[in-house]
């Protein structure tokens, strides 16, 4: 189970090279989302990914206890296996979310089609209606 924690962690005991320590608005803008989704219980495989990438750590870690050990390094990798089976299991995932993406806006952009579907038909209506309206005044 994803552990939110270990972020808050990671951000209390993170440096900046200058020496300043990161608040989380700070991480959160620095990977380009909220602190509400950074440190929600159930992140996309997309912010997940932003968080290894930020803090140079594995999948996995993210997903221990934070009483047993400390996050590790991606250059102190154990057992490349479960690495590599891990990384794929999230490509899969981050699959799953670009898909569900795709569907949104395809379900957006068929709501949009609908609208003017009906914007369509109120014009031949009134264009209908102005014609008539002509017609009979003109004759």
């Amino acid at each position: 189970m994803y552990n939110y924690q270990k972020v808050k962690d990671l951000t209390l005991k993170h440096v900046t090279k200058n020496g300043v320590k990161l608040t989380q608005e700070d991480v959160a803008r620095a990977l380009g989302t909220s602190v509400s989704t950074l440190f929600g219980k159930n992140p996309t495989a997309r912010t997940i990914e932003k968080i290894v990438d930020y803090f140079e750590i594995e999948f996995s870690d993210l997903f221990t206890s934070t009483k047993n050990k400390k996050p590790q390094p991606r250059s102190d990798l154990i057992d490349n296996k479960n690495s590599d089976q891990t990384e794929l299991l999230f490509e899969l995932i981050r699959m799953k979310d670009e898909l569900i993406q795709k569907q949104r806006e395809l379900i957006e952009l068929q709501k949009q089609v609908g609208e003017l579907k009906l914007e369509n038909e109120n014009l031949k209506v009134y264009s209908s209606n102005i014609a008539e309206g002509k017609s009979a005044n003109v004759g």
